[in-house]
């Protein structure tokens, strides 16, 4: 059956030209499906997710084989296809009234999540740390109706209240990376305690990344130290 993405209108074809939703190209990896149902709880979906993820990783680098182009095999796979359908549930999920373990633990789930899934979608993968910069603004997800990238998650939500450094390249970037408009959406989201220990949990798909796990409200805050 075919319709519209969310419903609201009968379908005619008056001789206009359609597209469906998976095949149009948007800024976040999880709008190729408008999630029309109430969505789980954030932190449910945020582990489901990367642990997914991380099993699909498993399934195409099995027995730690070296794939010289690795992204037709992704793409190959149903299981990859299903788990970029169910990231739209991040549409829908509630963030903002969720105590302080909650939000970190969701964050820094999706943040790692979000890692391995824009690895795979893009273009070019980041070999610098001027294309890290770029790869972490352009990766974004669709998290409750509002635009999220890597870079935003990690230091305008994550890092707060962290101060960026000054007269730099990447303290530019970073200061420019902070919600700071009080009519932005997102302010709601962002955490309001210091969390020291973010780069033991953060992961960069590096050789000097933290090791890769799930993250629970009831024991982050010792898993993090």
């Amino acid at each position: 059956v075919i319709h519209h993405v969310n419903y609201k209108e009968r379908f005619d074809d008056n001789q206009h030209l359609f597209r469906f939703q998976e095949d149009n190209r948007t800024q976040e990896l999880n709008n190729t499906k408008t999630w029309l149902t109430p969505a789980r709880d954030a932190v449910t979906v945020s582990k489901d997710l990367l642990c997914t993820i991380v099993d699909i990783y498993k399934d195409v680098y099995e027995d730690g084989q070296v794939i010289k182009n690795v992204k037709p095999k992704f793409k190959s796979l149903q299981k990859y296809k299903d788990f970029s359908l169910a990231t739209a549930e991040l549409q829908k999920v509630d963030i903002i009234n969720r105590t302080h373990q909650e939000r970190l633990c969701f964050f820094v789930n999706i943040h790692n999540t979000l890692v391995l899934h824009g690895m795979v979608e893009a273009d070019k993968l980041p070999n610098s740390g001027s294309s890290w910069f770029s790869f972490a603004g352009n990766t974004k997800y669709n998290i409750q109706g509002n635009k999220f990238s890597l870079i935003e998650i990690q230091y305008a939500v994550l890092r707060n209240s962290m101060t960026v450094p000054r007269f730099t390249f990447a303290g530019t970037l970073l200061k420019n990376a902070k919600i700071t408009n009080r009519k932005d959406r997102r302010r709601q989201a962002l955490l309001r305690k210091d969390e020291p220990f973010l780069p033991y949990v953060l992961y960069y798909n590096t050789y000097s990344s933290p090791l890769l796990r799930m993250y629970s409200p009831e024991t982050i805050e010792n898993d993090m130290k």
